[in-house]
């Protein structure tokens, strides 16, 4: 089973230490044996405050010039109005906590090895020091909303803990715990030195200690000192005063912080960790992948090093991506950001927010299809404060009265309008459009009808509301004009444009979100409004989709020239997935000559988003060469090369730097080589690869709620096992063949044997 990660050495950097996680508290084990280091972060810590100005009296008049200039074929004219005057302000920014730190004892040791067990939740190290036998556990319990730290010698010890943050702070003593108290800057900076705590409606938090041990313990200045000992066992815990994204924090929950240690250090520690493994295991134990590979006993950085990736790998990494999303995507959580919620710098790269213009939807890719759907909670009170937060911005930027609209940059505080720069990122409003897509797959999964009913309807209706008064009819299609394709750009008079008639994706995204809200008004008879939809806004309306000369998919209303034909995003690829509208024999075609020429590089997201894609192609052998070329090494340093991504010694995704999506997405796309759900039909090993010729996945979802077992020998289906919770009848395909019809009894397993 690949379940572990294991090193021989202590992690020297972010990009090999260890994460953990509850969806709250995160943290980072670097397993040293001097001085260990455990960064930490609590999901809510962000600069900003309610209701900071992110808004631009100027932006319809911007908006209405820019549109004149674009229509008199002043393309460079209309980006420059869009820069200048269409945009708000910088997102804001994700912040660590700070870092535990434990002194005990020196580098040299022997016999060292440091773990992650990804079905418990355990960080773990162990190590000779002067023939002391010395072994550490690390974990962080959802149940107790606590992270602890035990530390066992076979001698007795002397240790001291403390905690630090780069945050503005102040540490206070109230009998044996330790409190660190600290604050959020007023806003995002390029620089810590230009940091501010003005204000007093920022978030604040609390970080709270206890130290139980055997040995003589006294407290002097913030530090815990412990001697003569054969244990020390670290409780802490991190509470924020972040209630809402339109509520003034409230600082009086942060004593819960306190209460958590003393409640987790008298209900004990061994208590604590069985009621934190049984949490833990009882989701990742969902779904099991089993693929029959040779034995090794390398540690996982070297196998990341080797030139040729051994299959078990593959496992490993779409086990990863599973561990990740239960430890950072928890109901009553935030939803998983840049980083999931890991994050030790100041200023981190992208500042760690909710980019939506395909990376905080690639990390629920697998949520569903994985038997996590309770994992989904965060992303959706994230769309319910877009809903909210995007009335606002439709009416200030577009001059649009009904439903609401969002662009590519979200943070905690109900941002939603367009960030500042360049129109290749800013000019873009469909976020909100793609973001209901989740919300309909959660029904299509879940069969909750009370949540489509309650929740996705009237958001999916309130984004296609605002889609409706801003589009447009031209040679008798509907579009959204000018429009961009995300980050990508083509050559207009010898220089690069963005601004475009329409866009591939775009009209994707609105075919997608068009047809799902038909099918919601069907299930839930709303007949009127899905006549109306009908005749107002038929797919062939919405249809733009063009063959270029090489055979590809266009992704602008012209064949243009490509100024970067390697692209990292295959957003003209939407309708392939994550959405559904490329389902011709040529517009597959089409869209596989269209991934042919972006290449099989990319940074780490890219290559996941192009592991999805090749499985809905149904090469199974395309998908796990992509798979292999995101398991590039890629060494920790801060002079990385951007243009390549792979993976870091502790398989986190290198965009580069760290971004976590690649890792959410890979997981994705492997599953969907033993299970995809399309045109109404479960399929059965469609992109089954030639190295994985003999295995077993259980547990996996398909729509309708159904969990779906597969065992196959010689790359050939021998059984299948379905449970349904409902009597349904479905289509099933099983590699690739014709579908036949399965009628599916209410818990009753349905085995077929081959």
């Amino acid at each position: 089973m690949e379940n572990l990660l294991w090193y021989k050495k202590p992690a020297e950097n972010f990009e090999e230490a260890l994460p953990l996680g509850n969806g709250k508290i995160g943290a980072m084990v670097y397993g040293k044996t001097d001085v260990e280091k455990i960064s930490l972060n609590a999901d809510s810590l962000w600069t900003g405050y309610p209701s900071y100005d992110v808004e631009n009296n100027n932006a319809y008049n911007s908006y209405l010039k820019m549109r004149k200039a674009f229509n008199d074929n002043k393309i460079k004219e209309a980006e420059e109005i869009l820069e200048n005057g269409f945009v708000g302000i910088e997102v804001q920014a994700y912040l660590p906590a700070g870092n535990l730190f434990i002194k005990a004892g020196d580098k040299s040791v022997t016999n060292y090895k440091r773990s992650l067990n990804l079905e418990n939740g355990m960080a773990e190290s162990t190590y000779n020091l002067n023939e002391c036998k010395v072994k550490s556990e690390t974990f962080i319990s959802a149940v107790d909303n606590v992270l602890v730290h035990k530390i066992e010698t076979a001698k007795k010890h002397d240790f001291e803990i403390w905690l630090e943050s780069p945050l503005k702070n102040d540490i206070t003593i109230h009998d044996d715990v330790i409190v660190l108290k600290g604050q959020a800057p007023d806003k995002r900076e390029n620089e810590p030195e230009l940091f501010t705590y003005d204000r007093d409606d920022t978030v604040k938090y609390s970080m709270a200690m206890k130290v139980m041990t055997d040995g003589i313990e006294y407290i002097k200045e913030g530090k815990v000192s412990v001697g003569q000992a054969t244990y020390v066992i670290v409780y802490l815990s991190v509470i924020t005063s972040y209630t809402a994204w339109n509520r003034l924090p409230d600082g009086e929950h942060m004593q819960h912080a306190q209460i958590n240690i003393n409640n987790a250090a008298k209900k004990g520690y061994d208590a604590v960790k069985k009621s934190h493994t049984e949490d833990f295991s009882s989701y990742y134990n969902r779904v099991k992948l089993n693929i029959k590979t040779d034995e090794n006993n390398i540690p996982t950085d070297e196998r990341i090093k080797a030139e040729n990736k051994d299959t078990g790998l593959a496992v490993l990494l779409f086990n990863f991506g599973r561990y990740l999303l239960i430890s950072s995507s928890r109901s009553g959580s935030l939803a998983t950001n840049l980083q999931g919620i890991w994050n030790e710098e100041p200023i981190a790269p992208w500042a760690s927010n909710y980019t939506v213009n395909i990376n905080t939807e690639m990390n629920y890719w697998p949520a569903l299809m994985c038997d996590l759907a309770e994992f989904m909670d965060p992303l959706i009170e994230l769309i319910k404060m877009t809903c909210e937060s995007g009335k606002r911005t439709a009416k200030e930027y577009y001059n649009v009265d009904k439903g609401f609209t969002a662009h590519h940059n979200y943070d905690i505080w109900g941002k939603t309008t367009p960030a500042p720069g360049s129109p290749r990122w800013s000019y873009w409003c469909m976020s909100s459009g793609w973001m209901c897509r989740h919300l309909f797959e959660y029904y299509q999964y879940t069969n909750d009808i009370k949540f489509l009913e309650e929740t996705a309807f009237p958001i999916m209706y309130e984004a296609a509301l605002f889609y409706m008064e801003i589009m447009e009819e031209h040679d008798g299609k509907l579009i959204i004009t000018p429009s961009t394709s995300p980050e990508n750009g083509y050559m207009h008079d010898k220089q690069a444009a963005f601004l475009a008639k329409y866009t591939t994706m775009t009209q994707a995204i609105l075919i997608d979100l068009f047809e799902n809200l038909k099918k919601t008004c069907d299930i839930l008879g709303k007949t009127e409004l899905k006549r109306e939809l009908d005749e107002k806004y038929p797919i062939e309306k919405l249809d733009v989709y063009k063959i270029g000369s090489k055979g590809q998919l266009l992704e602008y209303d012209e064949e243009y020239e490509e100024e970067d034909i390697h692209h990292r995003h295959v957003s003209h690829l939407y309708g392939l997935y994550p959405g559904e509208s490329i389902n011709s024999e040529e517009l597959i075609n089409a869209a596989k000559r269209s991934l042919e020429i972006r290449g099989d590089g990319g940074t780490g997201w890219s290559l996941g988003w192009k592991v999805n894609l090749w499985s809905k192609l149904k090469d199974g052998n395309h998908s796990l060469q992509i798979v292999k070329n995101q398991l590039n090494y890629i060494p920790a340093t801060k002079n990385f090369d951007y243009s390549r991504g792979g993976t870091f010694a502790n398989l986190f995704d290198a965009h580069p730097p760290f971004q976590i999506d690649g890792n959410f997405g890979v997981t994705s796309g492997i599953a969907q080589m033993f299970l995809q759900c399309e045109n109404d039909t479960v399929k059965i090993l469609p992109a089954l690869p030639d190295e994985f010729g003999c295995g077993s996945i259980e547990g996996l979802k398909a729509v309708g709620n159904i969990t779906v077992s597969v065992w196959w020998n010689d790359k050939k289906v021998e059984k299948i096992r379905l449970i349904s919770p409902v009597d349904q009848t479905i289509k099933i395909s099983i590699q690739n063949n014709q579908a036949d019809t399965l009628t599916l009894k209410k818990d009753i397993p349905c085995e077929m044997n081959f």
